[in-house]
């Protein structure tokens, strides 16, 4: 089956619209157009994975997906709620204040867990890996775990049921 036409099904369903509808049902914001993708690629300098755009453009700008769901891509319909693009900008370039800072390069970060926790995925290889600044000690480096999978296959095992939650530290035992 389609992944685009999976995902799109779980999210037009409010009740599988995201891992966290018992908790909170976000509105998934109108689809993104071409252009506007294409602008905000320019914009950071990257190139979005094929299946990125396609969520984007064909289900809409966030609010569905694993965890609390995809972030809005630029803009966000409530104050105060994190978009790609403003993680990206604030994040990828260096700290002056915090030499062990270094931001993966291409990580984008695209969906939502809660306490500041987010997965992204690196533009050019299509690697998800989750973000979790709660971990910092010493070394950011320890704050970017591997989930050792494509965002293909990462929504693919969510569309199959797959507690992702669970998995995000698994890899790391």
């Amino acid at each position: 089956m389609d992944l685009i036409a999976s995902v799109k099904r779980r999210a037009l369903d409010p009740g599988t619209r995201t891992d966290q509808t018992d908790v909170y049902l976000p509105d998934m914001g109108e689809r993104l157009s071409e252009g506007v993708i294409s602008a905000i690629e320019r914009e950071l300098g990257l190139k979005f994975p094929e299946t990125l755009r396609k969520l984007y453009t064909e289900i809409g700008d966030g609010g569905f997906g694993p965890g609390y769901g995809f972030l809005r891509m630029s803009s966000s319909s409530r104050p105060h709620n994190d978009t790609v693009v403003d993680l990206y900008q604030s994040f990828h370039g260096p700290d002056p204040s915090d030499s062990t800072w270094k931001w993966p390069e291409g990580l984008l970060l695209i969906s939502d867990w809660g306490c500041a926790i987010r997965t992204g995925v690196v533009c050019s290889t299509n690697r998800i890996v989750v973000f979790d600044p709660n971990l910092h000690e010493s070394d950011w480096a320890a704050t970017f775990l591997d989930q050792r999978c494509t965002l293909d296959e990462w929504l693919q095992r969510w569309c199959d049921g797959v507690d992702l939650w669970k998995e995000i530290y698994a890899s790391e035992a």
